[in-house]
């Protein structure tokens, strides 16, 4: 069984968390992943920024950072999803901020089960799946609206 758990220290935005939890077993699940742990934080863009530097030492923000915290017993991803980034981009790309929360949760943990968007083709490749697994959750292409 997958868990998943949605934490949101965002307020400037409504969204279902529990939408958000089925998205992140649904991905887990497509990719064989069938047991473990799925966290979704959603923070503001000062404590965004703050992580970006701790843990990735780059200046500036960005929509998501994903992180594997698996031990030997259990499969554990986390994805940091910036909550303002999110709120900004829904508006300018005319859909709902859950819609643009949905495609960084899966982008983040698209990043922790093996894909990448390193080059040309890989992110070709690897938003075209955010698409397909958005469409198929009811979201519609997010990526590419």
């Amino acid at each position: 069984m997958i868990q998943a758990h949605i934490t949101d220290r965002f307020e400037q935005a409504a969204f279902d968390g529990d939408r958000i939890a089925q998205l992140a077993r649904h991905v887990c699940r497509r990719f064989d992943m069938s047991e473990g742990v799925v966290g979704v934080v959603i923070v503001d863009d000062s404590t965004f920024r703050r992580l970006h530097r701790e843990f990735l030492d780059r200046d500036g923000t960005s929509d998501c950072l994903s992180f594997d915290l698996s031990d030997e017993g259990q499969r554990c991803l986390e994805v940091v999803v910036n909550g303002q980034v999110a709120v900004d981009q829904a508006q300018a790309r005319g859909h709902g901020i859950e819609a643009e929360i949905a495609l960084y949760t899966v982008h983040g943990l698209l990043h922790q089960l093996g894909f990448d968007d390193v080059d040309e083709q890989a992110a070709v490749d690897m938003h075209a799946m955010e698409d397909a697994i958005l469409t198929e959750q009811g979201y519609g292409r997010v990526y590419a609206d």
